[in-house]
């Protein structure tokens, strides 16, 4: 993340072929872009990218609490409503030094603008910059634009519905089409090799582990919703039986500009079920991000949808409210609380690079690596772009020079002609480097298996653990440090 902002930052284009494979990275550019102006005044630093998405993580749960306000008429509600998403945000990987809390705000303000504003044309207007922003964020939050579309055509107007889904498609195509044109290997990144990463890595498993989860944070509040579904069914049925007058919901075409369907649904039980539709079908499978997708996704429209019911439960309040602080308990329960680590590791890996002039090392240590001024030659994201080969025939690049092969062949060669001269100081690596780089990229010449060529020109000097926080994808890594063999017997 700190690489690609401070390419950024230095007037630079990470999309272009001086900076591929080395700045490779899946995610799109617009949270380093807001965050590079930045970085003259506070430096590019990891707690300038925490305070943007500490921002963007207030801005959408104060969103939520207000439509939560506005849809149940009680400032309890949407104060309950704001406190919980807060807490779902704070979860894993949205409130780190990434693309999702910017991602997520735009989503929401994309999604619920709208609706605060019955759907007028500025409002329309508005959501089609957010979504187009939240598409150049994350690329999953175009699904915002996809829920408010179908919302339209059904329940709004079908014209209006048919023309923002026309505009939206052309602005999103022409704007890849500028894009490309700017940046090369924009896609290559961002759609070809995440697809291709994301299409093999779909595990029904930790969609299932991943439901169970979130089940439990919301028992309670789901509990309420159901309570309140049963009560509302009797009621119908009651008033059905009384008044033979009451309308049922049709689909009825008057005209283009009606909506296909007479009776709307409610707006955010809309939102929550084709969101935990994507999230079944796609996104939950995903082993990355565990748990992010469901609460950014699913979690503010449940949230003021189940407040929103409970407002309307003013006399049931004695017996629902423990239930609902099960859910506040249960939310707040699940975050990590204990975030200390052991940073003298940390210091002496910073020692040994600033004191080196080359260095291959663990994405965990881009941060060093650029506050030493020292050469990035992976960022986490480098070994992805291979699989950018994966795509249309008329999107490969007409130069040989600069297809994704080519320049991954020369990547590979750049790395094992560098060992064989024993030209980095040092190699600091994790068993995930070990396969990125030894195990899946063979030499080009020699015959034999990268581990054994490094094994030729260098020797691992010791073994250094490097302390995260206890967390889902923290812990403790095994760095290995490999020195030239030349250098070792010089001492």
């Amino acid at each position: 993340m700190l690489l690609i902002t401070g390419i950024i930052a230095d007037g630079n284009n990470p999309y272009t072929r001086e900076f591929q494979p080395y700045a490779a990275d899946v995610y799109p550019p617009l949270y380093n872009m807001v965050v590079a102006p930045l970085t003259g005044i506070f430096g590019n630093t990891f707690q300038l990218h925490r305070v943007i998405s500490g921002l963007c993580i207030a801005m959408a749960a104060t969103l939520v609490g207000l439509a939560t306000v506005k849809e149940s008429g009680s400032r309890i509600q949407g104060a309950a409503a704001s406190t919980l998403l807060y807490a779902a945000l704070l979860f894993y990987a949205t409130p780190v030094s990434s693309t999702n809390a910017l991602g997520v705000a735009l989503f929401l303000y994309g999604v619920i603008i709208p609706w605060w504003r019955g759907f007028s044309t500025g409002s329309l207007i508005f959501a089609l910059i957010c979504s187009l922003l939240s598409f150049y964020t994350k690329q999953y939050f175009i699904l915002g634009m996809a829920i408010l579309c179908l919302y339209l055509f059904l329940y709004v107007s079908m014209l209006r519905a048919l023309c923002l889904g026309f505009l939206f498609a052309v602005l999103l195509a022409s704007s890849l089409y500028l894009v490309h044109q700017s940046s090369p290997y924009y896609l290559d990144n961002t759609l070809f090799a995440p697809s291709a990463a994301i299409s093999g890595l779909q595990m029904w498993d930790i969609l299932f582990l991943q439901m169970r989860v979130y089940l439990q944070t919301y028992s309670g509040l789901l509990i309420v919703i159901v309570i309140a579904g049963i009560t509302i069914i009797a009621n119908k049925t009651t008033t059905r039986k009384s008044d033979s007058t009451v309308s049922d919901s049709r689909v009825y075409i008057e005209s283009w500009n009606s909506p296909l369907v007479t009776k709307p649904a409610n707006f955010f039980l809309f939102c929550l079920f084709w969101s935990t539709l994507v999230i079944i079908l796609w996104l939950g499978r995903n082993p990355g991000n565990y748990m992010t997708y469901l609460f950014q996704l699913m979690s503010p429209f449940l949230l003021i949808y189940g407040f929103s019911v409970i407002a309307r439960l003013t006399g049931k309040l004695a017996i629902i409210t423990p239930i609902v602080l099960f859910s506040f308990y249960q939310s707040y329960n699940i975050l990590h609380k204990d975030f200390s680590t052991n940073i003298e590791n940390w210091e002496k890996m910073e020692v040994m690079i600033a004191g080196s002039d080359n260095v291959l090392a663990t994405q965990m240590l881009v941060s060093t690596l650029l506050k030493h001024d020292k050469k990035v030659f992976q960022d986490g994201h480098t070994f992805y772009l291979p699989l950018a080969v994966n795509k249309p025939t008329w999107m490969i690049k007409e130069r040989e020079e600069d297809r994704i092969s080519t320049v991954w062949a020369e990547y590979i060669s750049e790395i094992y002609d560098n060992i064989e001269d024993q030209k980095f100081d040092l190699i600091l690596v994790s068993p995930w480097e070990m396969r990125g780089i030894f195990l899946r990229n063979p030499p080009p010449r020699g015959g034999i298996s990268g581990k054994e060529f490094l094994r030729r020109y260098y020797a691992v000097d010791e073994k250094i653990k490097l302390s995260m926080t206890d967390r889902h994808g923290g812990g403790t890594y095994d760095i290995a440090v490999w020195r030239p063999k030349s250098t070792q017997g010089a001492q």
